[in-house]
């Protein structure tokens, strides 16, 4: 009976400590990629990509594609 409840006491705790872990590694992640966003770096991107103009989207590839590697390295790296 006391070993019954020992093993049902560590179960319990096994199960808090795992829901306290997973909250815990999901702000972490949360604040990993908003660190980025939130920077200096991030902001001056942010900004520059609300500045883009195009009227469709063959023009937006045309101004902002491949074509145009440094405005192309802004918006794919800006990432949310």
């Amino acid at each position: 009976m006391v070993a019954a409840t020992g093993v049902l006491v560590a179960a319990i705790y096994y199960v808090f400590n795992m829901k306290y872990n997973m909250k815990a590694r999901e702000m972490e992640i949360c604040k990993f990629y908003t660190s980025d966003v939130t920077s200096d770096q991030g902001m001056q991107k942010y900004a520059t990509i609300m500045t883009f103009e195009w009227k469709d989207y063959e023009d937006f590839l045309k101004k902002y594609g491949y074509s145009n590697p440094e405005m192309f390295g802004k918006w794919t790296s800006f990432s949310i």
